[in-house]
């Protein structure tokens, strides 16, 4: 949890400071992206945390943090950086989430697909184990009764 808060504060203070120089949000498309990610990471570890083995208060800590990171960040693309700069942040959270949330369920899908391929050829080596055993008992069987 503070590997993540120490990501998100360090690209925190990368991205104010391009806003502070007038920059646009293309041009800090990694710091953004670091940010954005670091904070999802974190809200995650929060929401899936073992109580037993973090306090609620560093959590609550580091979740107003990250809140109050937000809200500078907010106030300074609308205040200082260009018009409609805040919305075009939140569009590119909402798009990062939707990339994230696609990402994970091809994961998903590419495990299930590999999983069933799995199956399938264990059937086939079982099927086809099972025939080779069969003719050979076949075989065995003939063999001594004919001879």
């Amino acid at each position: 949890m503070l590997a993540e808060l120490a990501i998100a504060t360090a690209a925190f203070k990368t991205v104010k400071s391009f806003i502070s120089e007038g920059k646009e949000l293309y041009d800090m498309g990694d710091q953004l992206l670091s940010y954005f990610d670091a904070k999802h990471k974190l809200q995650k570890e929060v929401n899936n945390s073992n109580k037993s083995d973090k306090s609620d208060l560093e959590e609550f800590l580091a979740l107003e943090k990250i809140k109050a990171q937000e809200d500078e960040l907010r106030e300074l693309m609308i205040y200082t950086g260009r018009a409609g700069m805040w919305q075009d942040w939140l569009k590119f959270q909402s798009a990062a989430a939707q990339k994230r949330e696609e990402q994970r369920k091809e994961a998903i899908r590419k495990r299930v697909e590999f999983e069933n391929n799995l199956y399938h050829w264990f059937e086939m080596i079982c099927i086809c184990g099972a025939t080779v055993i069969g003719a050979c008992v076949i075989f065995f069987i003939l063999y001594v009764f004919l001879f």
